[in-house]
């Protein structure tokens, strides 16, 4: 109903009390009408006549740029648990035993993929690549 009364040109201030709820709600079900496949009948007007009577361009709503700091937060608490899951790995006592079949599969799989062999800190054998 919200959306075909958006359709005939209705503001969602004038539209919520016909709908009995909030403008917020009114622009949260024009928001979900538009995302969703409805019919072209139901397609918001590009201008709003107000309870005033005056009409209005339909205002374009954009949305929320993503949330970088958080993005780059959450890859940074990644990249540490995988580092300490290496770690944990490596300290292992089983690595002494299997260090050469680590080294071995690790170098064959990084090959062409831009990897390095690993640092000899790590105490892995060294082979001839």
């Amino acid at each position: 109903m919200v959306a075909m009364l958006s359709s005939t040109g209705m503001s969602t201030r004038a539209i919520a009390p016909v709908v009995g709820t909030t403008r917020e709600t009114v622009r949260r079900d024009i928001a979900a009408a538009t995302d969703t496949n409805v019919s072209v009948d139901e397609v918001p007007a590009e201008t709003v006549t107000g309870l005033n009577g005056k009409t209005y361009a339909r205002p374009i709503r954009t949305p929320k740029a993503p949330n970088y700091p958080g993005e780059y937060r959450d890859a940074v608490i990644s990249l540490n648990n995988a580092v300490h899951r290496l770690l944990r790995t490596h300290e292992d006592k089983r690595m002494a035993r299997n260090a050469q079949k680590v080294a071995t599969v690790n170098r064959s799989d990084a090959k062409g993929k831009g990897v390095g062999v690993p640092p000899p800190s790590l105490g892995l054998p060294e082979t001839a690549g």
